[in-house]
């Protein structure tokens, strides 16, 4: 009877799972595009996604990237943040072998961390005691995350809190078992300590490191609670224990870029401003916001409003906990003021509220953090905004149990009947307002098809006109990472050749501060003559321009000043943004240039200066 109730029950949640992925399907309009349509185009934190996505898919690896920063390399030891998603990169891997395209498996993989996230969710929700029904509720609402769809295929190392729920699990184990992670003799022989190394490594390496510093946030709180609430001083050394795995797990992530760092230095790419702690932290406000107005006016003019007119609206904008878990944190809060009798539940119930009421102390805007981040001069962290998952999964736990707890408690039938009813229909509600409308993302798809079709063909131009292996210099310079837009190019728009090609190598790419960067910025600041000269001895085969960096003036003199040096004129991709100048009659005709030798910046100095 057993087997075959836990054979139902995962039947009911795949199947629900496969709903989700159908819903979605259509949610994120990949039913008037096909899945193969990038769900984010044009530039952008999605670009360096989809780069390390093919770069892994077709390469094995996405540290290091051979096509990317010529005539040299790329890699991303600088990136301390590559090294922590290793989860993500793990799923991302194994999708590309099946789906052969970049994005086709961002998309994919996406679009299943919806279902991933509501499975992992009811687990840990039936680990806590929640009914079946109450459970799946609660799971599908979570699975739904409004996080998810705002942060998107762009940030999607956050957009993936499949682990959140587990980190919340481990620290009710903490609180409630004395066992857990107790440094005794029988250690390995408890399971429950198994299972938490498990979810140790696994929030390591998820997250980008915001994730695992929460999760260590809330054991440092679950260890003050656990002492002023009379456990056993013992807690202290358990919970060290569980940060010492959530660290230990991290260092080994990050032993490319130590190491990295201790032979060539770090360049402080990474480095934020201190008061980015303040700027991006979480606004209370904004936890009860939604994303989307559903059409319905007058919360349309709200969101408006506020977006319009308040100060220090960013990505915090990403912290809506949706209606159940807004109204499980409420509940949460009171929890803490309501006398209570002994009882598991509401005891759990308190320690939510506690741990809610610390994120909030410490993660809003002018809350303790930005206190610490001035003291301790902290320029890594800054988007503390990002601790509303915990706070959204903490609610829903506290609703389930609540309800789950009144439905027990009272004994007429048709009240439970209505308890019930009102229960589903609030769920229900939740789920519909934290999900975009259908149609929401229909406009953006169809540009985002259009705008590939346009680049794909112009790449393809390149490689058959280039030849295999061909490098092919960029313009204008533009720093990576982080060189923000210019004019009318997004950032990481110059990813596009990379993305699209399959043997060529291009000049952007090389990180800020290393030596591909710096040959990269030097040649592209001479004059163009000597520009060209210089990238024809060094063996490129092209030159390729993102016209929207430049106004009309400026691309005009340019495109007069290679026309003439080049004696070619140039191809135009079919939407205008890209164009391209082959060296090749150049490379042909110029005196010396058959002997390519690379200059160093140097003799790039020294032979060219004025």
């Amino acid at each position: 009877m057993k087997y075959k109730r836990f054979y139902l029950e995962s039947a009911v949640v795949m199947m629900t799972a496969i709903a989700m992925i159908a819903a979605l399907y259509v949610l994120l309009g990949y039913h008037g595009s096909g899945i193969r349509t990038p769900f984010r185009y044009g530039g952008g934190d999605a670009y360096t996604n989809y780069a390390t996505i093919k770069n892994l898919g077709e390469n094995g690896k996405y540290w290091e990237n051979d096509y990317l920063g010529a005539p040299f390399s790329s890699n991303e030891y600088d990136f301390s943040a590559s090294f922590l998603q290793n989860t993500e990169r793990l799923s991302a891997f194994i999708i590309y072998k099946f789906a052969g395209d970049v994005f086709t498996t961002a998309n994919i993989q996406y679009m299943l961390t919806f279902p991933f996230c509501m499975i992992i969710a009811y687990i840990v929700l039936r680990n806590l005691g929640i009914k079946m029904i109450l459970a799946l509720l609660g799971a599908v609402t979570y699975g739904f995350a409004p996080a998810a769809f705002s942060r998107g295929i762009h940030h999607y190392c956050l957009a993936a809190c499949y682990f959140i729920p587990l980190a919340i699990l481990l620290c009710v184990w903490l609180y409630e078992d004395e066992r857990f992670f107790a440094l005794d003799k029988g250690f390995f022989k408890y399971k429950r300590n198994w299972a938490g190394i498990v979810i140790a490594l696994l929030i390591a390496n998820n997250g980008i490191a915001y994730y695992p510093f929460f999760t260590c946030f809330y054991i440092a709180v679950i260890i003050i609670c656990g002492l002023l609430r009379g456990k056993k001083p013992a807690i202290i050394i358990r919970g060290i224990v569980s940060i010492a795995f959530i660290a230990g797990f991290m260092v080994l992530a990050l032993l490319p870029t130590v190491i990295y760092h201790h032979r060539f230095g770090a360049t402080g790419i990474t480095a934020r401003s201190v008061a980015d702690a303040e700027q991006y932290s979480l606004k209370i406000t904004q936890m009860f916001i939604p994303t989307f107005d559903h059409g319905i006016g007058r919360l349309g003019r709200i969101i408006a409003t506020y977006n319009t007119n308040m100060p220090l609206v960013n990505e915090n904008g990403c912290a809506y906990l949706g209606l159940a878990a807004g109204v499980g944190f409420i509940l949460s809060m009171f929890y803490l003021f309501v006398q209570r009798k002994e009882n598991e539940v509401a005891e759990r119930n308190t320690l939510m509220g506690l741990m809610n009421l610390s994120a909030i102390l410490f993660f809003t805007v002018g809350g303790v953090i930005s206190l610490i981040s001035v003291v301790i001069e902290n320029y890594s962290l800054r988007g503390y905004n990002r601790v509303s998952v915990f706070i959204m999964f903490a609610g829903i736990v506290v609703l389930c149990s609540s309800i789950q707890m009144l439905l027990e408690t009272i004994k007429i039938k048709p009240l439970r009947i209505v308890i019930l009813g009102v229960t589903l229909i609030m769920f229900a509600v939740s789920i519909w307002i934290q999900t975009p409308p259908r149609g929401y993302y229909y406009d953006s798809m169809q540009g985002n098809k259009a705008a590939a079709k346009s680049d794909k063909e112009f790449i393809e131009y390149i490689e058959d006109e280039a030849g295999e292996g061909a490098m092919i210099f960029q313009l204008p310079y533009h720093k990576y990472p982080e060189g923000g837009p210019v004019i009318g190019m997004p950032d990481y728009a110059q990813l596009t050749g990379f993305l699209f090609s399959n043997n060529l190598r291009w000049s952007y790419g090389g990180v800020f501060g290393r030596y591909s960067d710096e040959w990269n910025r030097t040649v592209s600041e001479l004059s163009a003559e000597d520009m060209v000269e210089v990238i024809a001895r060094a063996g490129f085969s092209g030159i390729c321009i993102d016209q929207r960096a430049y106004d009309e003036e400026t691309l005009n003199v340019l495109d007069a000043e290679l026309s003439s040096i080049l004696g070619a004129t140039k191809y135009v991709s079919e939407n205008g943004s890209l164009s391209y100048y082959t060296l090749t009659p150049y490379t042909n005709s110029a005196d010396g240039i058959g002997d390519k030798k690379i200059l160093s910046i140097e003799e790039i100095a020294a032979e060219y200066s004025e």
